[in-house]
């Protein structure tokens, strides 16, 4: 018997007029404890036994003289889900006035975030290695971003907003160049107006296949112009580390964060938010042939995409201006299958994942792939002619309706949460999954014709996690993208009709008060919401150095469970007037919240008992010690766990 899990809708609090345009900025860190399943990977991800960056909820609360407002906020985690959007908007609501029909959830994509979040039985089963939905994660971070968007509103000042739009080449390529041709339309991607226009000489077929625009909207004050924050979008595949990475991190995302805020900040400034979110890029990754995956092809990626958000920022800060907010939202159910009783729209009657989701993407194949036993491009005739998902071959043929369907019963969220916000004649649209480029840009130019808005951004991994989107003809040439588009090819003009109709039609009524389900089958229980354990002697670290290379090691009780976003682990300290204090960097204390700092923690191979753990820091120095500047670690305590200091030699 399947469980079920009810979350009221609550009334959202009154938001009263001011006269004046405000938004508000915050980030919340939502880094978990080592020892959980990581998503993105399905079967092949890992569980993680370390970090490496901070995972960050980042949200921007906007509302115009008339009281309408609402909250985007991007998340550094595979997807959003609508358990988190439900359960998060429960805590917005009667705080913010931010209700589920205002807050926009959009994840970065990164693979190596935890999962187990989504509420559904499908994608709680496939998207990590381990299956379950570990309730008391979900609700850790719907009340992590929740307290993201609440202070975002509460400290939300008079303010105007940029919007700008730069390209950036030579970072991204289509994966899947052979299912992205067959468009009707890619002859044209490189005309004037279209996505590819002004593409540099010198790029191979698959970097000119990609849609390079960085968007970027800033929110800066009224009264002296200073930059609040910055939210910007890139279609680019969070997949840089790699299959192997046993550590927590926001992938590409990380060091464009970092590299825009040094280069955003002013002296005698806050430092602004900077929130990085995913648009279109289900087909498109950061690979390249001369770097493996892995650190330093994600430090190059999100470097170049940093330098090109501040740019932007820039640009969007010069232009800035008043702005009204008008914020749509829809659910269609998936059992409402045709828009407008249109064939052309008409989902499948049921989800099915087709042949070449079992050998994994190029970012990560798998042992079905190596082994032969699947290859992209794997038809069938399964399906009729006349049915949406011809012509897919079912995963494990006919074994996926037998197990999966009919004995299992899984199935993804029955309901497809779509956003509209028009904010300074530009129009930002959500589709609860991966768009490709060219499927993003159909919805775009489609919402374009429809209303005559100067720009419109499709942001992917919003709402919710239902799969791929892509168009017929990608669909038809079952790539892993066409093959992972659950309900089959009309799936994208189905979206974007439902787009037309909620950008088009009447304002819909407020959502009223209601309980909305979720069935998510197994449970599990690995998250704790606190630091336990610790109790013993203090740890005795040994310290080694490599020109900047730091590297700590010491031992711990294996009972040592440290909830990393309770504050710094690790922080740099430097010796200034016969006192130890935090290392500047930027206008931040230098420590794991703020730098890349790796941290991991493994049991101890030669203790049989298992009982201790071992436990490693590296990091980079901003310079080396000196006589005259002496530096060291510290190692913040947790629970029992009393933490350490430790000299730089």
């Amino acid at each position: 018997m399947d469980e079920v899990i009810q979350i009221a809708r609550v009334a959202a609090k009154p938001v009263l007029p001011t006269g004046q345009a405000r938004c508000g900025v915050a980030e919340v860190d939502i880094t978990p404890h080592v020892g959980l399943p990581m998503a993105g990977y399905s079967s092949a991800g890992k569980v993680a036994q370390g970090l490496r960056g901070r995972l960050f909820a980042r949200a921007f609360y906007l509302e115009d003289a008339a009281g309408h407002c609402a909250a985007l906020c991007v998340l550094d985690l595979m997807s959003a889900s609508r358990y988190l959007l439900e359960r998060a908007a429960s805590y917005t609501a009667p705080v913010s006035g931010i209700a589920v029909d205002r807050l926009i959830l959009a994840g970065t994509h990164t693979h190596t975030g935890p999962g187990q979040f989504y509420g559904n039985s499908l994608y709680d089963t496939f998207a990590q290695c381990e299956p379950g939905f570990d309730q008391a994660l979900a609700d850790w971070l719907a009340a992590r971003l929740a307290t993201a968007v609440n202070t975002a509103a509460q400290t939300a000042v008079p303010a105007q907003v940029g919007i700008a739009v730069r390209p950036l080449w030579g970072v991204s390529r289509n994966r899947s160049l052979l299912a992205f041709q067959p468009n009707h339309d890619a002859a044209q991607w490189h005309d004037p107006g279209g996505p590819g226009h002004g593409a540099p000489a010198g790029l191979s077929a698959e970097q000119r296949a990609v849609d390079p625009r960085v968007t970027v909207l800033t929110a800066t004050r009224q009264d002296s112009g200073a930059l609040l924050g910055v939210f910007a979008t890139f279609g680019c595949h969070a997949t840089s580390l790699g299959l192997g990475t046993e550590v927590y991190a926001p992938d590409w995302a990380g060091p464009a964060v970092r590299t825009a805020r040094r280069l955003l900040t002013t002296p005698n400034t806050e430092p602004p938010i900077v929130a990085v979110a995913a648009s279109a890029g289900g087909d498109v990754n950061a690979l390249r042939d001369d770097m493996d995956q892995g650190p330093a092809l994600t430090r190059h990626a999100g470097t170049l995409v940093g330098q090109t958000i501040a740019e932007a920022a820039h640009e969007a800060s010069a232009q800035r201006q008043d702005f009204t907010v008008e914020a749509r939202y829809a659910e269609p159910r998936i059992s409402e299958r045709r828009v407008d009783n249109r064939a052309d729209t008409a989902l499948a009657a049921d989800w099915s994942f087709g042949a070449p989701t079992l050998g994994g993407s190029e970012d990560g194949r798998t042992f079905f792939h190596h082994a032969g036993l699947v290859y992209e491009g794997m038809t069938s005739r399964h399906f009729r002619p006349s049915d949406p998902q011809y012509p897919k071959a079912p995963a494990l043929g006919v074994l996926q309706d037998v197990l999966v369907h009919h004995l299992l019963g899984l199935a993804p969220a029955p309901a497809l949460p779509l956003y509209a916000l028009k904010l300074a004649g530009h129009l930002f649209v959500t589709v609860p999954g991966e768009p490709t480029a060219m499927a993003a840009y159909r919805i775009e130019r489609a919402l374009q014709t429809a209303t005559g808005v100067a720009g419109v951004t499709v942001l992917g991994y919003a709402g919710d996690y239902g799969g791929y989107y892509t168009t017929e003809e990608e669909y038809r040439a079952q790539h892993y993208e066409g093959a992972h588009t659950l309900y089959g090819r009309n799936a994208v003009r189905h979206v974007s009709a439902r787009l037309e109709q909620l950008v088009m039609g009447p304002a819909p009524a407020p959502l009223g008060p209601g309980l909305v389900v979720f069935h998510p089958r197994a449970r599990v229980k690995n998250f704790e919401a606190a630091s336990t354990g610790g109790a013993g002697e203090k740890p005795t670290p040994r310290v080694t150095r490599k020109g900047l290379r730091v590297e700590v090691r010491w031992q711990m009780p294996a009972s040592v469970r440290v909830v990393f976003a309770e504050g710094y682990f690790v922080r740099l300290e430097e010796r200034v007037n016969g006192r130890w204090q935090p290392v500047q960097h930027y206008g931040h204390d230098f420590d794991d919240v703020s730098e890349e700092i790796e941290i991991l923690r493994r049991t101890d191979l030669f203790d049989w008992l298992g009982s201790q753990a071992a436990w490693t820091i590296e990091l980079r120095l901003p310079w080396e010690p000196t006589a005259d500047r002496r530096l060291r670690v510290r190692v913040a305590p947790h629970a029992e766990f009393p933490g350490f200091t430790a000299r730089i030699p």
